[in-house]
């Protein structure tokens, strides 16, 4: 993911703010891998963050009345996909379980 490249490389960023500000909500997900220990420029680095990016925006989705309200009813289920192109592979995230 072209955007998960540029987060993991925060320097390729200091000349577009505005493409930095609309970034800001994968700050969980760049903590989260750092925390992991990757090299920054690793493969492994960029599916870790790919991941939790998908993982953390479920979370904040979770978070919206509307949709609380609406996975509190029974009424709504949310769905986390990974695409992996290279491979033709989709993984997806169990969001009621969290992963």
């Amino acid at each position: 993911c072209g955007a998960m490249k540029a987060v993991l490389k925060p320097e390729s960023l200091e000349d577009v703010p505005s493409v930095a500000a609309w970034l800001k909500h994968t700050d969980a997900a760049r903590h989260v891998t750092a925390h992991h220990g990757h090299d920054p420029h690793s493969q492994e680095a960029l599916s870790c963050m790919t991941e939790e990016n998908v993982v953390s925006q479920l979370d904040h989705l979770r978070t919206q009345p509307v949709v609380a309200a609406r996975l509190a009813a029974g009424t709504l289920r949310i769905h986390g996909w990974i695409y992996d192109i290279a491979h033709g592979e989709i993984r997806a995230f169990d969001a009621e379980k969290g992963g």
